[in-house]
């Protein structure tokens, strides 16, 4: 081999050199780089359109197998992680089984701290929450057996002086703290028997109609003032009585705002109408008590609706 031809044979041996040293690095650097796995992936997206790759593990939805037989297709990831975790060899159990919280609550709710407060009577005669209404009359022979007549201002028919000996003691304290504060108050009416209901009721019906009369708290039977419990309020100067101004008065704000702490509640509030059955009189305050009244007036209810009547 002459000195040409050798060094032509060794330069051929250093390029093959110098190409496996390229091709080596290459690799190396793919390796690290973790090109190789992006050629992989260039390689099968081919046979998968871009819009088909399958998903992540951590995002994977579970195949038919995995779901529910009745899977509830409303049921958010917030629902699903608040109850046991699943695990991944063994498939979710079916709703039939063990109902979501959302069922449960639809078909069991549990009952409102109010109302599991609520155990008054509102049925018997002597009751203090007894209701009395034009669809919940009384026996026309029933009088309260403790009626005396309360120390306080009020019109001279002994028919209407009375109330239940508590309602009474309770105004009397009311009228007491009202005047206190500038408000001179006088009962108007308290008891009225059923016969005076009767007589009270043609009044009305003679002065300004059937309807109008069947409006108003003076059905026989159906009128909380034969329990005793029931008061019609004014002033002593007379303004509004009995009237709807008497809501325009400092002496209706005052009651509005205190009565229920002497146990007294508005009966017959604006816009109620159609759950009372009674048009509406600020002048008429009902005895309650003052743990019922406190509810009732906190509640901001009648008490058809504090009672689950309406």
């Amino acid at each position: 081999m002459n000195r040409n031809t050798e060094k032509s044979f060794f330069s051929k041996i250093y390029v093959v050199i110098a190409l496996l040293i390229a091709i080596l690095g290459l690799l190396l650097y793919l390796i690290l780089s973790g090109g190789a796995d992006r050629i992989q992936q260039a390689i099968s997206s081919q046979d998968h359109p871009a819009h088909t790759v399958t998903p992540d593990a951590d995002t994977q939805q579970p195949d038919e197998s995995q779901k529910p037989a009745t899977a509830d297709a409303s049921k958010t990831p917030e629902s699903s992680a608040s109850t046991e975790p699943q695990k991944t060899d063994e498939p979710s159990e079916s709703p039939s089984e063990e109902p979501s919280e959302s069922g449960k609550e639809s078909t069991s709710p549990e009952p409102t701290e109010e109302a599991a407060k609520i155990t008054d009577d509102i049925d018997s005669n002597d009751s203090l929450t007894k209701i009395v209404s034009p669809a919940r009359t009384i026996d026309p022979a029933y009088v309260p057996a403790d009626l005396v007549v309360p120390d306080v201002p009020y019109i001279l028919d002994e028919n209407q002086n009375f109330m239940r000996r508590d309602a009474a003691e309770a105004m009397e304290r009311m009228f007491a703290a009202a005047a206190e504060e500038g408000h001179e108050l006088f009962l108007i009416s308290g008891y009225r028997s059923y016969d005076f209901q009767k007589e009270l009721q043609k009044f009305w019906i003679t002065q300004k109609g059937k309807k109008y009369a069947a409006e108003l708290d003076s059905m026989p039977g159906g009128s909380e003032h034969q329990l005793g419990l029931a008061a019609d309020i004014g002033t002593t100067d007379g303004c509004c009585e009995l009237d709807v101004c008497f809501a325009e008065t400092q002496a209706y704000a005052w009651l509005k705002e205190n009565a229920w702490k002497y146990g007294y509640i508005e009966r017959y509030p604006s816009g109620k109408q159609e759950i009372t059955g009674i048009t509406y009189s600020p002048w008429n305050f009902r005895y309650v008590g003052t743990d019922a009244a406190e509810r009732i007036y906190h509640s901001g209810k009648t008490m058809e609706e504090y009672y689950n009547l309406s």
